[in-house]
């Protein structure tokens, strides 16, 4: 028997494609693409992109698949990889429009991208490939579709508010209604702020056209010790100020990079671990050079690692030191 799925999935991918270039997605893209977009762009790009892919499934008909069914061989072949291609599109999106809110609040954090979600897309498989006619089943390629591009706008926002959540900052999550929407979806509606966000906000059920949004907050940084808040830098600023002039291993420090200072919010490395690893390292290693030759030491701490330049006296990374090392370590210092 000839195998039809790649003539299929070549049609149904210039069809996708042709969809995408008569819709709203390439004007949205721009916009994303210029830093002037917000979560409600992404999640209407996430739409265009779940609209052109579910009006391109549209066109499959029993006539194309043997005994009128969706075996799971073919939907493996022909609905996943594009499935795949509109989590890549979403997903790439949604982190440019978090990358940009990141900069607009001042924050030096990767933004986090939602993984494909394999579940997901392995119970949509299965559904299609137990029908014993694809016309029962065709409707999954509609709706679903739709909210199967939008949840991964969801789960972009869930990562990153998280993420930045265990970095110490008190991000926001806003979910709108939108249209005539249902109980379930007027309940969820509202302003919640980290950690009080429920796991269900980021739901949506099958027509659910609900927006749910990112908001980073004042940008302060709350200390997980303490309780104390500082603004956005002003870790880095108390450091530099309690470090320079302090000497480890013949080098005087004299500077925080601007990469230590992204480290420090990104890998939730508070002042005091720094400055313990400086006046009480557990291990300092030989100076090495990297391929563009700058020399640099490492400093080994209880709680976090530096590395400093010896020729500028900068601390140029900084993250925290693994608690395997450090017992390995602590254990050697009590022997001797």
């Amino acid at each position: 028997m000839e195998d039809m799925a790649p003539a299929l999935l070549e049609r149904l991918q210039a069809l996708f494609e042709n969809n995408l270039s008569t819709s709203r997605a390439g004007a949205l893209l721009e916009k994303i693409a210029a830093g002037k977009a917000g979560y409600v762009d992404a999640g209407d790009y996430a739409e265009e992109v779940g609209r052109a892919l579910a009006d391109a499934f549209a066109f499959i008909t029993e006539a194309d698949l043997p005994d009128g069914r969706m075996y799971w061989n073919i939907a493996d072949r022909v609905v996943r990889p594009l499935l795949e291609e509109d989590h890549a599109l979403v997903s790439g999106a949604a982190v440019r429009v978090q990358h940009t809110l990141n900069a607009a609040a001042g924050l030096g954090l990767k933004a986090q991208a939602a993984p494909l979600d394999e579940d997901r897309v392995a119970g949509l498989l299965n559904s299609l490939a137990a029908a014993p006619r694809y016309d029962d089943v065709a409707n999954l390629l509609n709706e679903p579709v739709i909210t199967f591009s939008r949840a991964v706008v969801d789960e972009t926002v869930r990562r990153n508010v998280e993420f930045q959540g265990k970095a110490g900052l008190r991000p926001r999550v806003i979910r709108r209604t939108a249209g005539g929407c249902c109980d379930w979806c007027r309940q969820k509606a509202g302003v919640y702020t980290y950690p009080g966000v429920p796991g269900d906000v980021f739901q949506r059920h099958g027509s659910c056209r609900c927006v749910v949004e990112y908001d980073p907050g004042t940008g302060r940084r709350q200390n997980v010790h303490t309780k104390q808040w500082t603004e956005p830098g002003e870790d880095a600023t108390i450091l530099e100020r309690r470090l320079i002039g302090l000497g480890v291993h013949g080098t005087t420090i004299r500077k925080v990079s601007d990469h230590v200072r992204d480290r420090m919010v990104e890998r939730s490395v508070p002042v005091e671990d720094i400055l313990d690893a400086v006046e009480h390292p557990l291990q300092i290693k030989e100076t090495k050079y990297d391929k563009d030759g700058r020399p640099s030491f490492t400093v080994v701490g209880g709680k976090s690692t530096v590395a400093i330049n010896p020729e500028t006296g900068v601390i140029v990374t900084c993250y925290p030191t693994h608690s395997k090392i450090r017992k390995k370590l602590e254990a050697l210092k009590n022997e001797n």
